[in-house]
C-alpha cells in the first residue's frame, strides 16, 4: 500500500507523514470497517468553501481515511441529505430482519 499523490495530500493540506500516522491511529485500515490494503480515500467535512481555505485549515476538516467501498456507499449518501439516525434507523431494521438470514443459511438457502 501506498500514500496518496502529493497533489491529493496538497488537497487536504496534509503530508505523507501525517497521512500515515492517521491510518497509524486507526490500527492500519477504514476507519468504518477496518479494511486493510484497499484503496483508501480521505474523508473530511463539506465546507463549501473548502477549495478557498488555507491547508492548515483544510486539515482541520478532515475526519479519517476510508476505503473506497465505505467512502462511496456509506459516506456518499450523505451529500443526498442522509444523516447519521438514517444509518441508525437502517442498521436497526437489518437486525430486526437478521434471524431471516439466519435462517436461510442453517437451510443452506444463502447466498
Amino acid at each position: 500500500m501506498k500514500a496518496p499523490s502529493k497533489a491529493t495530500l496538497k488537497k487536504y493540506g496534509m503530508t505523507e507523514v501525517e497521512w500515515w500516522a492517521r491510518l497509524d491511529a486507526q490500527a492500519g485500515g477504514c476507519a468504518i470497517c477496518g479494511a486493510e490494503g484497499r484503496m483508501f480515500n480521505i474523508d473530511h467535512f463539506h465546507h463549501y468553501r473548502f477549495k478557498k481555505l488555507r491547508p492548515e485549515e483544510r486539515v482541520k476538516l478532515v475526519r479519517g481515511i476510508l476505503c473506497n467501498m465505505c467512502n462511496r456507499f456509506l459516506l456518499g449518501p450523505t451529500r443526498y441529505g442522509f444523516k447519521a439516525e438514517d444509518y441508525r434507523r437502517a442498521a436497526d431494521y437489518l437486525d430486526r430482519w437478521a434471524w431471516l438470514a439466519e435462517h436461510q443459511r442453517a437451510a443452506g438457502r444463502a447466498p
